[in-house]
């Protein structure tokens, strides 16, 4: 594949996005305030806590309690079920509507912003309060514990793939801050930038290949252990072979897909892809590849 096209699908991969609605929750929501939505259009490959405080700026006039909006326990959900906060937003998406990519997508995701009864299934964004005691009253304190979130998932990822993370650690003050702006902004170009001082230049060199694969059906995230090659060190390593080895009751074949079929970024793959192909292209601005895995019809109910 040349390179322009290479480049020109990882871009588009980049800036693939998503119709989001948001409503407040009517429970949340002042008496008598009209019902407004907040309509918008979120990258795949970012996450929900970087916008709240927009929405919040939209909602603070119809939200009951105006103090809430300097709180940190707001979360958001799907059809009654909280949305992880720490995934991407099109693995969220592909995970909770379990769409086909081959069959006509929603042309909205309709999502509720809630400040009651926090759920117990997911970690809080933010804490409701600073370390010194003092409630969160600007935007820039209530994302910091999403930063510090994001740069452990870099460092996590860079230990899978260099078996030590020294890279993201002896980063200059300038290029940390430049990498973190470069998410907030969604700027790809300087993004990979940076990114890319984290990856062996040599893709075989890789040590191990940061998958997660995450199964609705069964609340699971899976995570293996898969290098580039196959024992022989000869053969590349395919989504198949991973597949078939980790899940075999859905992929027990890994050279075609019977029960379910594995997503991500909105795409089916294809069963003989490379793990290094797969991740070159498609891993998430967190560092990973995120797999969500859709069954064949009929689809099951989303389980949290």
């Amino acid at each position: 594949m040349g390179a322009t096209i290479d480049e020109d699908i990882k871009e588009r991969i980049w800036n693939g996005k998503i119709n989001i609605k948001v409503s407040l929750a009517p429970i949340d929501h002042k008496v008598n305030a009209s019902q407004i939505s907040f309509y918008t259009r979120l990258p795949r490959n970012s996450f929900l806590p970087i916008y709240l405080p927009q929405m919040l700026d939209f909602f603070a006039s119809s939200i009951k309690d105006p103090e809430w909006a300097n709180q940190g326990n707001w979360w958001f959900s799907f059809q009654d079920v909280p949305i992880r906060w720490n995934l991407p937003i099109g693995v969220n998406f592909d995970i909770m509507t379990g769409l086909n990519p081959d069959e006509p997508t929603l042309e909205e995701w309709n999502i509720i912003l809630n400040y009651s009864n926090y759920p117990n299934t997911i970690v809080p964004i933010f804490n409701s309060k600073k370390s010194n005691g003092a409630n969160f009253h600007r935007h820039d304190d209530r994302i910091q514990f999403f930063h510090v979130y994001w740069l452990n998932q870099m460092k996590e990822s860079c230990y899978c793939i260099n078996g030590n993370c020294n890279s993201i650690m002896s980063l200059s003050k300038t290029d940390s801050n430049l990498f973190w702006g470069s998410l907030l902004s969604h700027a790809r170009d300087t993004f990979m930038s940076i990114n890319q001082k984290h990856v062996p230049l040599d893709p075989l060199n890789i040590r191990i290949i940061p998958i997660r694969i995450h199964i609705s059906i069964l609340n699971k995230v899976i995570q293996p252990n898969v290098t580039p090659t196959k024992d022989d060190q000869k053969d590349l390593t395919t989504l198949g072979d991973i597949l078939q080895e980790t899940i075999p009751e859905l992929f027990p074949s890994s050279l075609m897909y019977t029960i379910a079929f594995p997503i991500t970024h909105g795409i089916k793959l294809p069963i003989n892809l490379s793990l290094i192909d797969l991740y070159s292209y498609f891993a998430f601005s967190d560092g990973f590849v995120h797999i969500s895995v859709v069954f064949n019809q009929p689809k099951p109910l989303y389980i949290i």
